[in-house]
């Protein structure tokens, strides 16, 4: 029951696929809750509008004049139990264009709600549009404006982006051809949808799809899946393995056949597809019934069967012998031949009975064939032919044929005769075309030399098409009363009976649905458990609290594309550790410390054994991401680094206690000192929550928030860095004033503390083949910058100058040759005295254009 005086409004919008989409105005604050995004799964339309109605307890409920009967029904019948009124408004209202001018026109720039709703559920951007329509033609918008806009999730679902799954490689759709190919004719790339992707089923790998891209977040639901795939990883189960598979490859997607009948569109073949199904369905459920057996037989297996097996394993049957019933009713060979539904011998009486005089046609016509020749009598003419035939539809007709006939033709026929049309024979007709053809396409000297009588042979040996002419006379009418259209009646039966067929499954619908949806898990959990089992991967142990504790954790992906990989241990949520500020040089693996990390608690809350030796996750209600810009998105319109500031002002509006943040190299669109300002600021901002603040990994290459002191001392931040090893360079040794661009041997180990280590930026791009004139400049810039002395024009002098200080830095100032020093000094004096040379003459030719710039406008 609504809350007494609550005017909230809920707007409900189910978009293509099986995206569903809702917000909520409440117009007592003005605020506007957004439903992250969230799909469908099978027939769970109804759960998922109840949980809704439960967290927001609307006033109103609004949909589309033109909603689906699917979620009319589901909403209609949760707000009769609510007491919730239900109000239509037209359908052109859910728009998202709409929406998204409506939010400007209410105080909400384009950037704003770019940092406040997620920008890829467009179906939720037209429930807006829906409820924002509704609350001003009911005046609840009198003030013109909203006062925030929040993400509104529902509490069994992770609220995770678009752009994050990606970003994370968890989905990658394609171009290349050499891709995998998934459900809807996708392309998917090398993700971690593709890795676990071992569904035999379409609607197993739909619903694992489902799954991936919405991952759990009730331990209660994660748990429950996890003891399935454990259920299936047992010696019992996977004896059976191999017969599931073979079974499950024949499930065929029946929701999509069901909703081909509720628009009356399915097709012979679709049916036979679903005859298929339904044989498979049932040798699955046959098969987990001998698994539940033999499990329960082993002494070493589990002690308790889970739920969901144990209730897939003894799912009602009933349905499913009634529609195997019906469809034995149907001649599938006729059917196949035919291209429509054909009901066996013995279904109906009627149309058994219609079918004996169609097949007696034949006797028919003979008998009557002699009554027709006796009444043409002396009319019939000899180059002509007439014969009594039967035509579905048009029923009895009188047929003349005859080779010498033009279309123009009177034929000399009784007087009862009616002429009904006229046709040409096709076969004939094309010989006479390609006839034609051969004959134009001769040459002229062939033509010039050939005989008149050759040619008159030629012209003698063409056919000419046999015309058809169709009559109706007394005899066809009397045989058309008499009889009726046999093929006609035939039809009409059979069509009674595909309307019957239709109608009976339809009134099955949901117990049909409900056992192809229990096929599709048991196609997941084997999935999952055939993953588990050919990785090693361990079983996650799923807690209430705010921690992450990972031991030897390895990316899913990134293992399989190296001959070697180095896990590691991450442990982050405690008091002293809910922030990780992770430093360390280029291509020492930070950014794959991060993907590890979100991957693992993907898969533990979509149900899935993880790549660990060990695992204990706290819940994860909302994951954000800041991991790859977005700058080759021409559609944005917008600057990388304007992006990123609106992918990280998204987290710290959305994020909760028991969210997670996960930032990579934040601010290298803009300056370093910028980047780094924002970036301690941001760390300051997270450590100020307490005991309220999100876990939070970033890494980082800005080391001037460790320089000045600007995050070590706030409470709840760790700084751990990527370790190591630094080599002497050989050729570097052996010539001392040589540039060394030796690249670090990265261990890929977090560790606890700071890294000292530079970027080596500078044997990155010696790696990526940059010229080799470009990175000794690139060098000589760097090394003067950091001794504070400011580069000359002449590459040659400042050359020199690094050289002098690299052998300096080398032998320590103490300890370096009298020599070197008084070299140091005296080159640094050329440089100086070259510099004020430059900015003198750059003075004197600047003077020198103004005066002439002076002289000219004289």
């Amino acid at each position: 029951m609504a809350e007494e005086n609550s005017r909230r409004v809920l707007s409900v919008r189910k978009g293509r696929g099986d995206a569903l989409g809702a917000c909520v105005y409440d117009p007592e604050d003005l605020s506007l809750a957004v439903l992250a995004r969230t799909h469908v799964l099978g027939n769970k339309v109804a759960r998922i509008v109840t949980g809704l109605f439960e967290k927001v307890d609307p006033a109103t409920v609004v949909l589309a004049a033109q909603a689906s009967d699917e979620v009319s029904q589901a909403v209609e019948a949760v707000a009769e139990r609510y007491g919730t009124s239900v109000e239509r408004v037209s359908s052109s209202a859910f728009d998202c264009d709409g929406a998204l001018r409506r939010l400007q026109n209410l105080g909400f720039p384009a950037v704003q709600l770019r940092t406040r709703l997620d920008r890829d559920h467009v179906t939720s951007l037209e429930s807006v549009g829906g409820a924002l329509h509704f609350a001003e033609r009911k005046q609840l918008l009198a003030q013109g404006t909203l006062s925030r806009i929040e993400l509104l999730n529902l509490d069994d679902y992770m609220v995770v982006s678009m752009e994050s799954l990606h970003s994370l490689d968890v989905v990658r759709e394609e171009s290349h051809p050499s891709v995998v190919r998934t459900n809807h004719k996708r392309k998917e790339g090398f993700s971690l949808l593709t890795l676990l992707d071992r569904a035999k089923s379409t609607v197993g790998r739909k619903l694992l799809r489902r799954w991936v891209l919405q991952p759990l977040a009730n331990r209660d639901m994660i748990e429950e899946r996890l003891d399935c795939v454990q259920y299936f990883m047992q010696a019992a189960a996977i004896a059976h393995a191999g017969d599931l598979c073979k079974h499950l490859s024949g499930l065929r997607d029946v929701p999509r056949f069901l909703a081909l009948l509720r628009a009356r569109t399915a097709k012979a073949s679709d049916w036979m597809t679903f005859a298929e199904s339904v044989c498979a369905i049932d040798a699955v459920l046959d098969t987990l019934v001998q698994v539940t057996r033999d499990v329960a037989r082993d002494r070493h297996a589990q002690d308790v069967i889970p739920d969901a097996i144990e209730e897939l394993a003894h799912v009602e049957r009933t349905t499913l012998r009634t529609v195997e019933a019906l469809l034995a009713s149907i001649d599938w060979e006729s059917t196949r031949d035919q291209g429509w539904l054909v009901p066996g011998t013995g279904v109906s009486s009627p149309l058994d009975a219609a079918r004996r005089k169609y097949d007696a046609c034949d006797s028919i016509l003979a008998n009557a064939e002699p009554n027709l020749l006796a009444s043409l009598g002396a009319t019939s003419n000899r180059q002509t032919t007439f014969s009594l035939v039967y035509m579905p539809i048009l029923g009895f007709l009188v047929q003349a044929d005859g080779q010498s006939l033009s279309n123009n033709e009177a034929f000399n026929v009784p007087a009862d005769f009616q002429e009904v049309f006229r046709r040409i024979d096709d076969e004939e007709k094309n010989d006479q075309t390609a006839n034609e053809s051969a004959a134009a396409c001769a040459s002229d000297d062939a033509l010039a030399n050939a005989s008149p009588s050759g040619g008159s042979r030629r012209r003698s040996r063409r056919r000419s098409p046999d015309q058809f002419v169709y009559f109706r006379c007394d005899l066809t009418r009397a045989l058309n009363e008499e009889h009726g259209d046999l093929f006609g009646k035939v039809r009409d039966l059979e069509d009674a009976f595909s309307r019957e067929l239709e109608s009976r499954m339809l009134g099955m619908e949901q117990d049909l649905a409900s056992m192809c949806a229990a096929c599709a898990e048991i196609d997941v959990f084997l999935a999952f458990a055939t993953t588990a089992r050919d990785f090693d991967y361990v079983r996650p142990t799923i807690t209430s609290d705010a921690k992450i504790s990972l031991k030897g954790a390895k990316h899913p992906l990134i293992t399989h594309s190296l001959d070697q990989y180095v896990p590691n241990d991450i442990f982050m949520g405690r008091e002293d550790r809910r922030i990780l500020l992770v430093t360390g040089p280029n291509y020492s693996g930070k950014s794959v410390l991060l993907k590890t990390i979100a991957t693992i608690v993907i898969m533990a809350q979509v149900g899935c054994f993880v790549p660990a030796q060990e695992a204990s996750l706290g819940i994860i209600d909302r994951l954000f991401t800041r991991v790859e810009s977005l700058e080759s998105s021409t559609t944005l319109m917008e600057s990388s680094f304007s992006i990123d500031v609106q992918q990280v002002a998204n987290m710290l509006h959305n994020a909760t206690m028991h969210s997670l943040l996960l930032v990579d190299e934040f601010g290298k669109g803009t300056s370093s000192v910028d980047g780094a300002s924002i970036l301690a600021a941001t760390v300051r901002h997270l450590s100020r929550l307490g005991k309220n603040a999100p876990r939070t990994l970033i890494t980082t290459h800005f080391l001037e928030v460790l320089d000045h002191g600007l995050v070590q001392n706030f409470s709840g931040v760790q700084l751990c860095e990527m370790k190591v090893l630094v080599e002497a360079d050989p050729a570097h040794e052996k010539e001392k004033e040589s540039v060394s661009f030796q690249a670090p041997v990265p261990l890929f180990q977090l560790v606890d503390g700071a890294s000292s280590a530079r970027s080596f930026a500078l044997a990155c791009a010696d790696r990526a083949n940059v010229p080799r004139a470009i990175l000794l400049r690139a060098a000589s810039i760097l090394t003067l910058s950091e001794h504070g002395i400011p580069p000359s024009a002449t590459p040659a002098r400042d050359a020199e100058l690094c050289g002098l200080l690299r052998t300096i830095d080398k032998h320590e100032w103490a300890d370096a040759p009298e020599r070197t020093v008084l070299g140091l000094v005296k080159a640094i004096q050329r440089v100086k005295r070259s510099n004020d040379v430059d900015t003198t003459q750059e003075r004197e030719e600047k003077d020198t254009a103004k005066d002439t710039s002076d002289s000219s406008e004289d």
